[in-house]
Parts: structure tokens; C-alpha cells; sequence
């Protein structure tokens, strides 16, 4: 598949760390045909480390073993849609026909007919909170490449949209008890996006913080149907 999307996100699983690697692309793009069975194959870790999730080194001797068997099974009809890594063992998850698969493992650790791909859909897919902290993580990343030093307070300009001017007031009387002051709203661009609007608030942006910071203002947004879309700040470099 071209134009494939990987990104992963840690979480918690059965109460313990867990780290999860997913393939983007499958949410909203074409699945393939005939691909209605659910395979999982767990790979016990010589070394999980300190958090059960596996040390670099581990990482570094599965990942060939992974590749080689994604290589193998694509070429049998199935597709590789994410990994689990947690409490020692480390699990490749992958869609294909009901059987085929013992040519390459004499067992597999789950097989399930899942035409709906609800493992994927409700499982490997993060959360609303996960996919926050994932964009979050993209910015200050950003800011790092860039330079920022991130424990600099500087002035970060939040994007929301609401279904009304009514409904942000509503919400705005919240947020400026934390702190938040108006920014510049702009105009609709689109009949499902009637009014969109930016509140600020000085803070710093090292990604605990400024995560924290925008879960706070979707909780506030969430009763009055409001999302938090994005947030944006100047680069800072200097102590």
C-alpha cells in the first residue's frame, strides 16, 4: 500500500505500560477484500525491561524477525495493522482469509473472524485523549527541531470550534476562571463549522504540561459541543 501512515502511542493495557504501533492509513482507507480474520501472534521477550515493554536491545533483535514475517504473510493475502508491546511479550497483529498461516507459525497466539475490524477500530485506534496527546507530541517536537527550549512561558494560542457564538460564551465563562483570555475569532469556512474561535493563555510547553492543558479546555469545550482543534505558539530559544 502506498502512502502508508505508522505511528505509535503508549498506554496502559490489563493495568500495566503498554506501547502501541499503528497503521493509520487503514482508518480511513480502503481495506483489502477478503481480509475479515484477525491473526495475532505473540512473541515472548528475552528481556522486557523495567516496564515490561522491552529494552532497546530487544527492540533491536524483534524488529528483523517482524519484518520478515509481515514480508512473508503480505505476500499470502494479509496485512500487518499494528503491534502491542507490554507485560513481555510483544504482539503483531495482522487481517487476512481465516487460514494460510501455518505455512509461516505453527500457532498463532489469537485467531478471530472480525469482519468489522473491531480490534482495530476499538482496540489499536487511540482514544480521543491518546490522539490529543499524539498531536501534542507532534508540535513539541516541532518546537525541539526548531530550537525551543519548551520551559520558556510564552503565549499559546488554542483553536476551538463550536456550534455557536452562544455556546462559546457559555464555555468562555469557564475558561477565563483558568486564566484563558479571548484571542481572535474567525469566520465560518465550512456549514459544520459555524464558529471558530481562539482563547490564549500563557504557558509553557514541554509536552506533560501543555497535554494537560489541552485536555483541560476539552473537558470545559465538551458540554457545550465544543472541540479543541489545535494550538500554536512562538518558537523560543532563549533562556
Amino acid at each position: 500500500m502506498t502512502d502508508e501512515r505508522w505511528d505509535f502511542y503508549p498506554c496502559r493495557v490489563d493495568d500495566a505500560p503498554a506501547s502501541i504501533l499503528v497503521a493509520f492509513h487503514f482508518e480511513s482507507g480502503p481495506r483489502p477484500t477478503g481480509a475479515d480474520t484477525l491473526h495475532v501472534v505473540g512473541l515472548e521477550m528475552a528481556d522486557p525491561g523495567e516496564h515490561g515493554m522491552g529494552t532497546q536491545d530487544e527492540a533491536e533483535a524483534l524488529w528483523p524477525a517482524e519484518d520478515a514475517l509481515v514480508a512473508d504473510l503480505a505476500g499470502a493475502g494479509f496485512v500487518h495493522v499494528g503491534r502491542l508491546r507490554n507485560r513481555g511479550t510483544w504482539q503483531i497483529s495482522f487481517y487476512g482469509p481465516a487460514s494460510g498461516t501455518d505455512r509461516f507459525l505453527r500457532s498463532w497466539t489469537h485467531v478471530k473472524a472480525d469482519p468489522d475490524w473491531s480490534y482495530f477500530e476499538t482496540f489499536l485506534l487511540p482514544d480521543v485523549e491518546r490522539r490529543h496527546w499524539m498531536k501534542d507530541r507532534a508540535l513539541v517536537e516541532t518546537l525541539e527541531e526548531n530550537g525551543d527550549r519548551l520551559v520558556r512561558s510564552r503565549t499559546v494560542d488554542h483553536d476551538l470550534s463550536f456550534p455557536s457564538s452562544e455556546a462559546f460564551e457559555l464555555f468562555f465563562e469557564a475558561a477565563e476562571l483558568r486564566g484563558f483570555r479571548r484571542g481572535p475569532s474567525a469566520a465560518a469556512e465550512a456549514a459544520d463549522d459555524p464558529f471558530r474561535v481562539t482563547v490564549q493563555r500563557d504557558d509553557r510547553v514541554e509536552l506533560e504540561h501543555i497535554h494537560r492543558v489541552v485536555m483541560d479546555l476539552v473537558e470545559l469545550a465538551a458540554p457545550y459541543d465544543g472541540t479543541h482543534t489545535g494550538w500554536g505558539c512562538t518558537v523560543e530559544t532563549e533562556r
